[in-house]
């Protein structure tokens, strides 16, 4: 019965994985010939129609949530915090959410797009490397899904619908952050979210 529920786990697991995995390359086939596209310079102009000095600071530090130089420190916390309660499995796949730097950066030097111009859209914010996939809002995916996963284990269904929606809210939230700011296009986002739970997906396995 084991075995059983074991493969068919297995099934699930690379089932999934599939299906994301193949959205995200037609979808890097898709940026690949169209860089700069009606879709998302019309998608980027919306987020950006709400232009006020006011809410250009908080989204600055929204943005920063997802960025490496909080991102890894976060990690790291987390990793120690789940390893001093025994939760060394956890502790594990925490420390490992970091790895989902490496498939973020050989896609930017692989793909290579270039960021948004001034030319279509508002930049507030200068970032270097490649604009394709959204690395911040791959970190935000990996990073608040795991803990997620871990939280939601003992809740009940309420609360599990409570936290995917924060989840969900708080993900959203930094992808539009990043179109607000003129950082990335609305496809780099997409792109993000997918290399995203395709790695959060792998995690699983530790959660």
């Amino acid at each position: 019965m084991y075995l059983e529920d074991y493969s068919a786990q297995n099934k699930s697991f690379y089932g999934r994985g599939s299906i994301l995995l193949a959205i995200f390359l037609v979808l890097c086939l898709w940026v690949i010939f169209f860089p700069v596209n009606s879709i998302d310079t019309a998608v980027s102009k919306a987020c950006q129609k709400i232009n006020s000095d006011e809410l250009l600071p908080p989204m600055k530090i929204i943005s920063m949530i997802g960025k490496p130089i909080i991102f890894l420190p976060l990690s790291l916390i987390t990793t120690l915090v789940l390893y001093k309660n025994r939760m060394g499995r956890n502790a594990f796949g925490a420390f490992m959410m970091m790895g989902v730097h490496l498939p973020v950066f050989l896609f930017k030097e692989l793909i290579s797009r270039q960021r948004p111009s001034p030319v279509f859209v508002e930049v507030h914010e200068i970032s270097a490397g490649g604009s394709f996939p959204s690395g911040t809002v791959a970190f935000a995916v990996v990073f608040f899904g795991f803990l997620g996963m871990i939280i939601c284990k003992n809740c009940n269904l309420i609360r599990k619908i409570s936290i995917i929606s924060l989840i969900t809210l708080s993900i959203i939230t930094i992808a539009f952050s990043r179109l607000y700011l003129g950082a990335h296009w609305f496809s780099d986002t997409v792109g993000g979210l997918f290399i995203g739970s395709s790695y959060l997906l792998w995690l699983t396995k530790f959660s």
